[in-house]
């Protein structure tokens, strides 16, 4: 199912699709994207300009930035059994995420009209936080995110999203078993917190089911 929210006028539209991992984001993306919609194609955007705009938006505001990253990387969900080359994928996912999605922002600041985008700021919340987290944590860290003009949220059922994770074929897969799950059950206990935030923030427009 689709969930709508919109709060938001002006010329600029930043729409972000958000969900739980294998919800069906990247599905209803492409269903967009077909329907002539205006989908953000990160991939076009060379490396060496993300970094740049990472490293301008790091320049205007440093502090937040610094904030987030500090929350991110003294927010582990450890376990014994782990090795340090195992804490180093999750290092390096988690930090290339965050920078990506605050790089996506400053790119985006320079588009007109109306945008959809994934693998944004809203979903950017479930690397900074690996452990679960109270509503309290979560609506100060919602509150400094300069949020878009609307929100997708996407949601399926727990058993298929599931059998999807079971077939990733891509660098997660590079995770340790046992830490992805631990991980994903604490993704699903503060995914239904930032919904709850997010439905008090934003204005629902529509529910689709799915397809």
């Amino acid at each position: 199912m689709y969930f709508m929210l919109q709060n938001k006028n002006g010329e600029q539209i930043i729409i972000e699709i958000f969900g739980l991992q294998k919800a069906g984001k990247t599905t209803l993306l492409r269903e967009l994207k077909d329907d002539g919609k205006n989908v953000l194609d990160w991939e076009k955007v060379s490396l060496k300009r993300k970094f740049l705009l990472f490293f301008r938006h790091f320049l205007l505001n440093p502090l937040v930035t610094i904030y987030f990253l500090y929350k991110m990387n003294s927010n582990w969900l450890r376990m014994g059994h782990l090795e340090l080359k195992d804490y180093f994928i999750i290092f390096k996912m988690r930090n290339s995420y965050f920078v990506s999605a605050l790089a996506k922002y400053e790119y985006l600041k320079g588009l007109n009209g109306e945008v959809f985008v994934d693998e944004y700021l809203l979903q950017s919340l479930f690397m900074i936080l690996q452990t679960k987290s109270s509503e309290e944590e979560i609506r100060k860290l919602i509150n400094k995110l300069p949020l878009g003009n609307g929100i997708i949220i996407v949601e399926e059922s727990r058993r298929k999203r599931y059998d999807r994770l079971d077939r990733v074929k891509n660098p997660a897969t590079l995770l340790d078993q046992e830490f992805k799950r631990k991980w994903i059950e604490n993704c699903e206990f503060n995914y239904e917190i930032i919904k709850k935030i997010l439905m008090e923030i934003y204005k629902m427009e529509s529910y689709i089911p799915n397809k």
